[in-house]
């Protein structure tokens, strides 16, 4: 809640329900105007301490849903910079190619964008196996599961293992991205010649190959692969396999986020009047000053959460508590 909100702000006992607000005491309060708000319930400590531990949980996935939205951009921005590029090339007369085509920006441009992309990726999946395993232990079916999916994305998709290396690759040694190429083709179309423009990017085999240490574990792999590496169908093919680790770990915490989200989802329930929910906590300072702390409870993550446990579908095989 606002500072100026907090300062306006005339809270009142519900009729019938609070005789008497208590410094000593922590309230459930319901907010129905700008200026208006009632006491509508007294929360116990054991209330509070479990009412925080779920908002706590709750700001706990707002964080996995936004690390999952970077992806997403970072992803989407990697498509649209291709396409853009596409339509750009497109619009250049081939005899003035040379002197209207910035090759380095495109290549620098494509390739900042494309480690974005594989940084985030690579920096939220090792958070998200840091975490579980602090949080339930190696053994645990929750850490299981989400090493269960990776392992799948790994023995199964060339992409995952093949930019998890890559990562090392741009980080350690040279761009990713080796060629930015844009070929010019002609159809004969009665006497007319159309000319097509395309913009491609490339990994380099025999560059990479030159790093045995970074791909010894895919090098066999690597090698039958050609020698340019086309570079958008493997990260369509990638963005598949983040899904479905992100996916796993929502299967693997199932009952944890459901739990915690219920028991939010019941203290929203027991609004009075359709306001707004915050806790009440009235006590003095060190001057003897009655003050007011008003925490934020997300129900908005809730409603994420309910969207994002309907949507799921566990279609990868994992098993399910």
């Amino acid at each position: 809640m606002e500072e100026n909100q907090k300062k306006s702000l005339n809270i009142r006992s519900l009729p019938g329900v609070i005789v008497k607000l208590d410094k000593t005491k922590f309230y459930l309060l319901e907010q129905t105007s700008q200026s208006e708000a009632y006491a509508i319930e007294e929360l116990s400590q054991a209330d509070i301490d479990k009412i925080n531990f779920s908002n706590n949980v709750m700001l706990e996935y707002m964080y996995f849903k936004r690390k999952k939205l970077e992806i997403k951009l970072n992803y989407d921005e990697f498509l649209e910079i291709n396409k853009t590029y596409n339509e750009q090339m497109a619009k250049i007369e081939p005899a003035i190619f040379d002197i209207n085509y910035d090759s380095e920006i495109s290549f620098i441009n494509t390739n900042r964008i494309f480690t974005n992309y594989i940084n985030s990726c690579r920096i939220f999946i090792d958070h998200l196996d840091g975490k579980l395993n602090h949080k339930y232990g190696k053994e645990s079916f929750e850490y299981k599961t989400f090493k269960q999916a990776k392992s799948y994305c790994y023995d199964n998709y060339f992409s995952y293992k093949f930019f998890y290396h890559l990562r090392n690759y741009a980080e350690h040694v040279d761009f990713p991205i080796h060629d930015v190429i844009v070929e010019h083709s002609s159809d004969e179309k009665g006497s007319d010649k159309e000319i097509e423009t395309s913009f491609n990017l490339f990994f380099n085999r025999d560059e990479l190959l030159k790093c045995p240490n970074i791909f010894k574990k895919i090098g066999n792999e690597l090698k039958v692969k050609e020698e340019q590496i086309p570079v958008l169908p493997l990260v369509e093919e990638y963005e598949a396999t983040i899904e479905i680790i992100l996916d796993s770990l929502l299967i693997a915490e199932r009952n944890f986020y459901i739990n915690n989200m219920n028991e939010l989802k019941n203290i929203f329930d027991r609004r009075k009047m359709g306001g707004t929910l915050y806790l009440l906590n009235i006590y003095e300072d060190e001057e003897k000053q009655l003050k007011m702390n008003f925490p934020g409870l997300r129900f908005d993550v809730v409603k994420f959460m309910i969207a994002d446990y309907k949507d799921l579908d566990p279609r990868y095989g994992f098993s399910e508590k």
